[in-house]
Order: structure tokens, then C-alpha cells, then sequence
């Protein structure tokens, strides 16, 4: 993907995510606690992130809630991964709990590949 391809579709997140400052601030919070923990997203999880983060600052905005049927399945995430996603949520009002589980997952992920790539 080209970086003017990427930059595009990052701006469609955050027009569509209903409040672009928002989407920033959460966007620039989440590359701060992913530096500070030496994780780096390749452009596809970050994009991954954009849209996630994009759809629940709309679900707020709409009063849609997030259910997770089984959180046992997510009983293999990290601590920290499941922290950090309940720090990202905080940042959003009017949004269902459940939404960490599933935030928690792009970082857990990240944090995987990238050992993968033995970075």
C-alpha cells in the first residue's frame, strides 16, 4: 500500500468515525503507549486500529453497545494488552465495556507479529 493510499484512508476513518478530534486524540494516544512499549504496527494494523477505533467512536455517538458473548476467549490476552485497550476506552463515553475485548486484540496482535518478524 502507498503511504498517500494509507494517508487516504485514514482520513475516511476519521471522517467517519463522526468526531475527527476525537479520533485523533485516540489515535495519538495509542501510538504513544505502543512507543512506549517498543511495539511498532505495520501500516495495515494500524489502519486495522483506525477502523476499529473509527467504529466505536460511533457506536458511542449512536448509543450502540458492543456485546462479547464469551470472554474466555479471550482468557490468552495479555494483561497489558487488556489494559491498555481499558485505557483506550475510557477516553470514549457511551460505550459498552465489552469493546476492551475486542480493542485488546489489535494490540495483542501487534505484539505477535512483531516477534514473528523478530523485531
Amino acid at each position: 500500500m502507498r503511504r498517500d493510499e494509507w494517508k487516504n484512508d485514514y482520513l475516511k476513518f476519521s471522517v467517519k468515525s463522526s468526531d475527527a478530534l476525537l479520533f485523533k486524540d485516540i489515535i495519538c494516544e495509542i501510538r504513544k503507549q505502543l512507543d512506549d512499549r517498543n511495539v511498532i504496527l505495520t501500516q495495515s494494523q494500524t489502519l486495522g486500529i483506525a477502523s476499529h477505533v473509527s467504529g466505536m467512536i460511533q457506536r458511542s455517538h449512536q448509543g450502540k453497545k458492543m456485546k462479547v458473548e464469551n470472554k474466555a476467549l479471550f482468557s490468552d490476552v495479555s494483561n497489558d494488552s487488556l489494559e491498555l485497550a481499558t485505557q483506550i476506552c475510557c477516553m470514549i463515553r457511551n460505550i459498552s465495556e465489552d469493546e476492551k475485548y475486542l480493542l485488546s486484540i489489535h494490540f495483542e496482535n501487534a505484539k505477535l507479529e512483531q516477534i514473528k518478524r523478530g523485531e
